[in-house]
């Protein structure tokens, strides 16, 4: 008898002491995006003058791939709205995404595509230029009477 009470409570010293480093380890809440949403975007972690490292071989200008190791990605914003005007988003009445696109590019093809706020790797295989400023504009999809937020970039070349 003595021995079951002495494994019983055992057990319970263990549940009590595990309990409090396993309620820590939870991840934080993931926000799918959603009509009427508000938002920012990120670029490195940051929502003004951001930087992208970028691989580009030769002399200035033209255009390379970011180096790994960046991120970009979106934020959910809860009211009150605190921020200036262009950084923050809406997702509008109808969005169940966000496309991330460098203003004035070439192409049309988005940076990255967020169904949910979060970070994800700076593709390494998109073409942004090796030098100067620009725009990432983070835009809902599809847009019912939301509108973009931007992110200011300055694109650094460290060359290859």
């Amino acid at each position: 008898m003595f021995r079951r009470v002495g494994v019983a409570l055992a057990t319970l010293v263990l549940s009590i002491a595990v309990a409090p480093a396993v309620a820590s380890a939870a991840e934080p809440p993931i926000y799918l995006v959603g009509p009427n949403q508000y938002f920012s975007g990120l670029v490195n972690d940051q929502t003004v003058n951001a930087t992208i490292r970028m691989a580009c071989p030769g002399p200035a200008g033209g255009f390379g791939h970011p180096v790994a190791g960046q991120t970009i990605g979106v934020t959910r914003i809860f009211p009150p709205i605190i921020g200036p005007a262009d950084t923050i988003g809406y997702t509008g009445a109808t969005a169940n995404s966000i496309l991330a696109q460098q203003v004035a590019s070439s192409t049309t093809a988005p940076i990255a595509t967020f169904t949910f706020y979060a970070d994800q790797a700076l593709s390494t295989k998109v073409l942004l230029p090796c030098g100067g400023t620009g725009t990432i504009l983070f835009v809902p999809a599809p847009n019912s009477g939301g509108h973009a937020a931007s992110v200011k970039v300055t694109f650094i070349s460290i060359g290859v």
